[in-house]
């Protein structure tokens, strides 16, 4: 007989109650609690706390029960035919665009901060830096272009008299970037990164117009957006012709292709329409209405699910199919900067914020495998981030914003390699602040 029998329990016999009786004492100084405590930078890791609070629950069950398969007490089994069985094991998909999500939050302090002082005049663009796919991040800095490479680490930047203007961006090889001038010049140029020379030069299709938004295409064709609003296309060859396709009554703040070019999306600045046009003609396609949005519009495309763009409004986010020209998907949330697909696994990146009645402002920076499923998150109080950037890889998360910093994170985590390298360069820091210097090697910050 068991030494404590009791006849209403079903199943006693499958679990063990003599490990349950533990003495609490009220006056112990050992207190498991589970705390969401900011990082040094002030950044809040949301998902990586729920992920610990998942983890010591699961530990706590393993030490009073001896198995992390028993989630409950009590166990109750009903039999069922196979008919049924099969009926419950079948749960539809909730994805609504094609993921490959990670399985467990991996976001952590950023790895590469880098400054970005001049950010703050360039929050009203969408494209003042760039990542390109040969690894080097373009910035406008005082009116002059400015290179950096994660691997080199060494800054340079153009002679161009300090007539930079707001807009800049990478082709899709990583080899060619387009820029657009300023002042008595009103130009554009072209440079190719390894020759550090233009390699063609235009002048601005309007009189009084700047270059507000650009995008290549694959074949290198480059897509421009005035701010008189015109879209107009030209070639990288020696007649610099150029096609004139739409106009809208306001400036143009982003164009962008979708991933396999059947698609253009357009819009216009102080406006909710998003227009939509086949590529490469440009025919009109279909006009979006976002009602209510008093900020800007902020879209991007699936990277291989090439009808689907999301558009970020005002305090939601639309999953819109282009084909059927239907909403398939909605996401609810706070007052959206920006959206990013990731290329590689095609969770949905969200930077949206919060005003709070003391006048600050909470960001949150989150990573959606559907509609309703936050697999990571990350909250801070320093400024709105409106831009993000992927690179080359897909693995690596650049971040910039009201902070004047480029935040670079590691979007799936730190690799093996990595971790066994930070982990040699600390255990060799020293005393001596000149020799600990040389082993961590420039600091932009």
């Amino acid at each position: 007989m068991a030494k404590y029998p009791d006849r209403f329990i079903p199943q006693r016999s499958a679990t063990d109650f003599e490990q349950s009786f533990f003495i609490l004492s009220e006056n112990t100084d050992e207190k498991a609690t589970i705390e969401v405590v900011p990082t040094e930078s002030g950044v809040v890791l949301l998902g990586k706390a729920a992920n610990n609070r998942k983890n010591y629950k699961d530990q706590l069950r393993l030490s009073i029960f001896g198995t992390n398969r028993q989630k409950k007490v009590l166990q109750f089994s009903f039999r069922s035919s196979r008919g049924d069985t099969a009926q419950q094991t079948f749960k539809p998909s909730s994805d609504v665009w094609p993921v490959k999500p990670r399985k467990k939050p991996l976001l952590k302090s950023p790895s590469i901060i880098l400054d970005l002082p001049d950010i703050q005049n360039h929050l009203d663009y969408s494209s003042p830096l760039d990542w390109g796919a040969a690894g080097y991040i373009a910035t406008i800095y005082e009116k002059e272009v400015h290179f950096w490479h994660p691997d080199g680490k060494v800054i340079t930047e153009t002679q161009t008299f300090r007539s930079v203007g707001n807009c800049l961006k990478w082709n899709r090889h990583g080899n060619l970037l387009a820029f657009a001038t300023e002042g008595l010049t009103r130009r554009f140029s072209v440079l190719d990164i390894h020759s550090q020379k233009d390699i063609v030069t235009y002048f601005h299709c309007c009189v009084y117009c700047q270059i507000t938004a650009m995008e290549w295409s694959m074949s290198n064709h480059l897509i421009t957006g005035c701010s008189c609003g015109y879209v107009r296309t030209w070639r990288m060859v020696s007649d610099k012709k150029s096609w004139s396709h739409v106009q809208m009554e306001w400036a143009i703040s982003c164009i962008k292709l979708s991933s396999q070019e059947k698609y253009c999306a357009v819009v216009s600045r102080n406006t909710s329409v998003l227009k939509l046009h086949t590529w490469p003609k440009m025919n009109p396609h279909f006009d979006l209405n976002c009602q209510g949005t008093d900020e800007k519009i902020s879209i991007d495309w699936h990277p291989w699910k090439d009808c689907l763009l999301a558009v970020g409004q005002s305090n939601c986010i639309l999953i819109w199919n282009v084909n059927t020209l239907t909403v398939v998907g909605q996401v609810s949330c706070h007052y959206v900067d920006a959206v990013a697909f990731n290329p590689l696994s095609g969770e949905l990146l969200i930077s949206a914020y919060q005003s709070l009645p003391d006048g600050s402002t909470k960001v949150h920076l989150r990573v959606l495998r559907n509609c309703k499923k936050v697999v990571d998150e990350v909250i801070h109080y320093n400024g709105r981030e409106p831009f993000l950037y992927w690179d080359s890889t897909g693995t690596k998360l650049a971040v910039a914003g009201e902070h004047e910093s480029l935040c670079i994170w590691d979007f799936f985590g730190s690799s093996s390699n990595e971790i066994k390298k930070k982990h040699s360069k600390r255990s060799r820091l020293t005393s001596d602040p000149f020799e600990t210097l040389k082993l961590i090697g420039p600091t932009i910050r």
